[in-house]
């Protein structure tokens, strides 16, 4: 029998770094979108992932090639000087080249078992999940089994509190503007407040899932009160903060609510959601409300369980003195 001289074991060692230096991950600045999918199809979420996002960048840019082409395009209304076998030749030449739908579609792992990532760098991530979301309702269709949701980010960065603050008061500031004063005089009516609502969730990261709650206070402080309201049923306007370990994915969505929160499943199962539903929602939670300020001082509010000493969910329990504009549960 011949001695075991350990050369498998460096040769596992070797390929195991060799595989983790190859490992594409999400890395800080990057903007894209978030996918959640089933972990045990993985390989099968992604192909889904590459064939839907490919499919849709390829028609952003060529939408915007020939917006482009129009605009450049010289206003000369003469007769054109290309032959019909060169345009034929041109024609074939295009059929003969290779599908570039999915080139630069690179599906990102992150430190999270079914959290993939696609980065985006030329389009507007939520602009994206918009029009698939969209697209989606109208074609009746469900394309993707086992890709779940999407979640737009528009910046990644390190997950310490100060920097996330940071970067989401720099995505307020460009996606939560206040109207301006010459606009708002000149209008006859003040313009209606928008509903917002803060989601901050964390995932393997201790510090910042404890940090939650102060997270989601001060971010909500960042959006102008002047043109936004509280609206913790069917917001208008959705601020995402997901913290995955090693990175915090940061980003602003419209038409969360009304979009089954970018579900593609609910969307496929339910569709879009009404305005009729929406206000029923808004005023279910209105009573609700309404209801808890009724009750007899002392009495445990509808809902929630009686706080004790002993309790072990009181830690779990929303403090009472976080303001308006904190989601107190998961989307």
């Amino acid at each position: 029998k011949r001695p075991h001289d350990g050369s498998d074991q460096s040769k596992s060692k070797k390929m195991y770094y060799a595989n983790a230096s190859a490992r594409q991950e999400v890395k800080e600045g990057m903007k894209g979108v978030l996918f959640t999918v089933n972990s045990l199809k993985e390989k099968a979420a992604i192909a889904e992932i590459k064939n839907v996002m490919g499919q849709y960048i390829s028609m952003m840019d060529t939408a915007n090639k020939e917006d482009t082409s129009e605009s450049t395009a010289p206003k000369d209304t003469a007769a054109p000087s290309s032959s019909v076998s060169s345009l034929l030749g041109a024609e074939l030449k295009s059929m003969k080249a290779p599908d570039k739908k999915y080139q630069g579609i690179r599906v990102l792992q992150t430190p999270v078992a079914g959290n993939y990532f696609v980065e985006t760098k030329d389009h507007d991530p939520a602009e994206l999940v918009t029009r698939i979301c969209k697209d989606y309702l109208g074609s009746k269709t469900r394309s993707t089994r086992f890709t779940y949701r999407m979640i737009p980010c528009h910046k990644a960065c390190r997950p310490y509190l100060p920097q996330v603050k940071a970067t989401a008061r720099n995505l307020c500031e460009q996606f939560c503007k206040a109207p301006a004063a010459a606009d708002a005089e000149g209008a006859a009516e003040p313009p209606a407040k928008r509903g917002f609502m803060v989601v901050a969730k964390a995932r393997s990261n201790t510090g910042m899932s404890t940090a939650s709650d102060e997270l989601k206070r001060d971010v909500a402080a960042f959006v102008p009160p002047t043109a936004f309201q509280v609206d913790l049923m069917a917001p208008d306007v959705v601020i995402f903060i997901y913290t995955l370990q090693s990175i915090s994915l940061i980003g602003v969505g419209e038409d969360v609510t009304r979009l089954q929160n970018f579900n593609l499943h609910e969307l496929a199962t339910r569709g879009e959601m009404t305005d009729e539903e929406m206000e029923a929602k808004r005023a279910k939670k209105g009573a609700r409300a309404k209801k808890e300020s009724d009750a007899p001082a002392g009495a445990p509010s509808a809902g929630t369980a009686p706080s004790t000493a002993e309790s072990p969910s009181t830690a779990e329990s929303p403090a009472t003195d976080v303001p308006a504009g904190v989601d107190t549960a998961a989307v």
